[in-house]
């Protein structure tokens, strides 16, 4: 294996969302528009190393809470810079296994106007990943790969797993 390959994701996303502030009782309805994009680059090789960039944008729309509050737009912008490290090798003749570990920092730049005043805050954070798993060769085109994953920061844990066929044709 060898060589280098680079690719760019993009998404839109339409959300609403149902608000409940408990400390003055109010409710409210909000809808969002996300916009985002990443943009991985590494080298394919038997040490898989893979860098990413990731920005995205939500613009909340204006909405009036149950007890007169009313929010003209909220915005969130998100950056995310991450790197991960694997290792690749062949565990049968048509099958390939992988691990990798990774870590990952994400900032969070985020603003509400309400009565034409704005107000803004920012968080950080740092994760750090792990992934086991592999793909094979099913026969005619197609493939199946498997992989389970966790993700560790200060105040979290998540954990999953994947599952991806393939099809060439």
């Amino acid at each position: 294996m060898g060589g280098l390959y680079a690719s760019l994701l993009g998404a839109v996303n339409w959300s609403d969302h149902d608000l409940v502030n408990t400390v003055i009782s109010s409710t409210a309805k909000k809808s969002a528009t996300g916009l985002s994009g990443v943009a991985p680059l590494g080298a394919n090789a038997a040490l898989d190393l893979r860098t990413f960039a990731s920005y995205g944008n939500v613009f909340g729309g204006a909405f009036t809470d149950s007890v007169g509050i009313a929010v003209s737009g909220s915005k969130d912008d998100v950056l995310t810079l991450g790197a991960s490290l694997g290792l690749d090798a062949s565990i049968g003749p048509a099958t390939l296994g992988f691990i990798r570990a990774g870590v990952k920092w994400s900032k969070l730049d985020s603003s509400v106007t309400a009565f034409s005043h704005t107000q803004t805050g920012s968080v950080s954070g740092m994760s750090e990943s792990a992934e086991a798993g592999f793909t094979t060769n099913l026969g005619g085109g197609a493939t199946l790969g498997l992989s389970g994953f966790g993700e560790l920061t200060d105040s979290s844990l998540n954990y999953g797993g994947r599952a991806q066929i393939g099809l060439k044709f």
